[in-house]
């Protein structure tokens, strides 16, 4: 059985709406596979095989969208720091973002 990635059904359609407007020019087929992984929670070698895509493309596309997602009620500025500053900051974004997708609900597992 395939293993399902950490991205497998981490967004509400709603959501994926909301990330995929950073990338108004991605390609419908793009949109399609994120979609797949990240809302409908497929796995990559189904998704690969579905709309014959590359895993390495499809991983990319996905992870675009993933990464662009932005929880609710969290907000987005640009800072200017020093570099050390920064890394802390970079830091504090990565464990913030890896406790609320440890908050998550268990993706759901879909065979086929």
């Amino acid at each position: 059985m395939a293993r399902l990635s950490k991205m497998a059904g981490a967004l509400k359609a709603s959501e994926f709406k909301h990330a995929l407007a950073n990338f108004p020019r991605l390609s419908e087929k793009a949109q399609k596979v994120a979609r797949a992984v990240l809302v409908d929670g497929e796995t990559f070698e189904q998704v690969c095989e579905d709309y014959d895509t590359s895993r390495q493309l499809a991983h990319q596309w996905a992870t675009k969208v993933y990464e662009a997602f932005r929880p609710e009620g969290w907000v987005t500025e640009a800072v200017t720091l020093p570099p050390e500053q920064m890394a802390l900051v970079r830091q504090m974004e990565i464990d913030a973002r890896q406790k609320w997708a440890d908050e998550l609900p268990p993706a759901r597992v879909i065979r086929r």
